[in-house]
């Protein structure tokens, strides 16, 4: 099998910087959020930062759990749309370069990009244009990959936009024809206000594996964390909330699970959550208990948020097979 899980998802370059907070301020920017900007005022942010000091990374929340299922050894395929300019080629490279089976699509229009300004707090602000990320057509699916995976991947960001929504739904139909479990990460508390009922009919009606922080759980069901974890796993088969310090719980059925954070000092808190979906997933696919999956989760979680950025350069996968 040349993949496991498939992650259809917004193929954005991800450029990371580390500022003041005085810098998010004078920018206009709101701090610790995700800003949707339009290609202008992503031109004035770039212009307005140190070009020596900035980092480009391939991203996006599906493409960077992809990347974390292939730095463990297993095995991931994404499927993005970039755009025919520098960025788009050099996401393509560096997915590829990363482990995962690229299938990027290449169009018209700019690759979209998600600057990451990083305060000293750890704290992310994102300014991101989406180019032409979210216009991903379900014709450029190939219903052969999906149907050969265990798992198909996706966040709620895939749901608001036309395109990428009609490719997404596509793509599920097939899974749930075929066998193959569905996992959706809420990913972003405000998409949660936005859609809310959008969001809970899907995971009643197509999602196996749902993923929600202590925000976005009580944005979906105004509900504490572990009340939308027992309303969660009555949605689908598999619920798992993370609850801050107080590490993440997972049920399935009767049965929950918990997992301790991993205490480490945080550098940046960008990817915590795709990587923890990664570890999840990765512990799914080798057929581990679901206590487990939650522990590998963690401890990948807090890895990603020593370093800088959402994707790691060192692989964990033997510190994985040691450890769990």
């Amino acid at each position: 099998m040349e993949h496991e899980v498939i992650g259809i998802g917004n193929a954005l370059m991800d450029i990371l910087t580390q500022v003041d907070e005085k810098k998010i301020l004078a920018l206009g920017l709101q701090k610790g959020i995700f800003n949707l900007v339009d290609e202008d005022k992503s031109s004035e942010v770039l212009k307005a930062l140190d070009v020596d000091e900035l980092k480009l990374v391939p991203g996006g929340s599906v493409a960077n759990t992809m990347a974390g299922i292939a730095n463990m050894g297993g095995k991931a395929m994404f499927y993005g749309r970039v755009g025919k300019d520098e960025h788009g080629d050099n996401y393509h490279n560096l997915m590829k370069k990363a482990g995962v089976a690229s299938q990027i699509v290449k169009g018209a229009g700019r690759t979209g990009t998600a600057i990451t300004l990083i305060t000293p707090d750890s704290q992310r602000t994102f300014a991101t244009h989406l180019g032409v990320a979210t216009s991903l057509e379900h014709s450029s699916l190939d219903e052969a990959h999906i149907k050969s995976a265990k798992i198909l991947h996706i966040t709620g960001y895939q749901l608001e936009v036309p395109a990428i929504r009609k490719s997404v739904f596509h793509a599920m139909e097939i899974a749930k024809n075929n066998g193959v479990l569905i996992s959706l990460d809420v990913a972003d508390p405000n998409l949660v206000l936005r859609a809310n009922t959008d969001i809970k009919e899907i995971i009643e009606n197509y999602v196996d594996i749902v993923f929600a922080n202590e925000e976005e759980a009580f944005g979906l069901l105004k509900m504490s964390p572990i009340n939308a974890l027992n309303r969660l796993s009555k949605m689908c088969d598999i619920a798992v909330v993370k609850y801050g310090d107080k590490g993440s719980f997972v049920k399935q059925g009767a049965e929950v699970y918990h997992a301790d954070v991993h205490k480490v000092k945080a550098i940046d808190t960008t990817g915590a959550g795709d990587m923890y979906a990664a570890g999840f997933l990765y512990g799914l696919c080798k057929g581990y208990k679901l206590e487990k999956c939650a522990n590998i989760a963690s401890y990948a979680a807090a890895k990603i948020v020593e370093v800088v950025g959402a994707r790691l350069p060192f692989s964990i996968k033997h510190d994985i097979e040691r450890m769990f």
